[in-house]
């Protein structure tokens, strides 16, 4: 008798375990770029809607600015600006308007909107303003939310003090600084907080 073995014979289901392993490094590879490509997915996402929430607090911002800039556009038959303010309602001291406040009240509010530790609304109906663009149905990306009946978009004015390098006379307009702050809260969003410097001869 010979007993030859063959070589053959001895490789016989080899090829199969090296081919399951080949498949299975495979998948982990493919698995891994899914997984990394779901996560780039929310990134990009949520980078468009941190963009998207700038420009909404950057929307009611400038509303208030183009509001406090018209005020010293008056008709002549009514008095008001286009807006419907007099130039008193700029005023902290004379005013009647709940958005326009005076540095020393706001102060209570500037531990919050500074200190970074509250995640909710700041502004309110008491303290704030809706911008027009909101209450008109104008600003299509709140409306997509489904916030705008909530008031989550608001803007309010703190001034005024007196401007760098310019003196208090009383018997003449001097210029003078304050803020405008813009808030979005959004309970999906998270939140937004803008403030930009105004300064206007008063």
């Amino acid at each position: 008798m010979n007993n030859k073995i063959s070589t053959i014979d001895n490789q016989k289901g080899s090829l199969i375990i090296y081919t399951i392993l080949i498949l299975a490094i495979l998948s982990i590879i493919g698995i891994s770029s899914i997984n990394s490509t779901i996560t780039e997915s929310f990134i990009v996402r949520n980078m468009a809607v941190q963009k998207q929430n700038i420009q909404v607090v950057d929307t009611a911002v400038l509303e208030a600015l183009q509001v406090i800039i018209d005020m010293d556009v008056l008709d002549p038959v009514t008095g008001l600006s286009p807006d419907g303010f007099t130039p008193d309602d700029l005023l902290p001291s004379t005013t009647t308007v709940n958005w326009i406040h005076s540095k020393e009240l706001w102060s209570v509010n500037d531990g919050l909107w500074y200190g970074g530790t509250v995640v909710g609304q700041i502004m309110d109906a008491t303290n704030s303003a809706i911008p027009n663009a909101v209450t008109s149905g104008a600003l299509d990306i709140i409306n997509g939310r489904r916030e705008a009946a909530a008031g989550r978009l608001r803007y309010a004015f703190v001034g005024w003090d007196a401007a760098p390098g310019y003196s208090l006379k009383a018997t003449q307009p001097t210029r003078r600084t304050g803020r405008i702050l813009g808030e979005y809260v959004s309970d999906r969003y998270g939140v937004t907080r803008i403030q930009i410097g105004v300064e206007k001869k008063i």
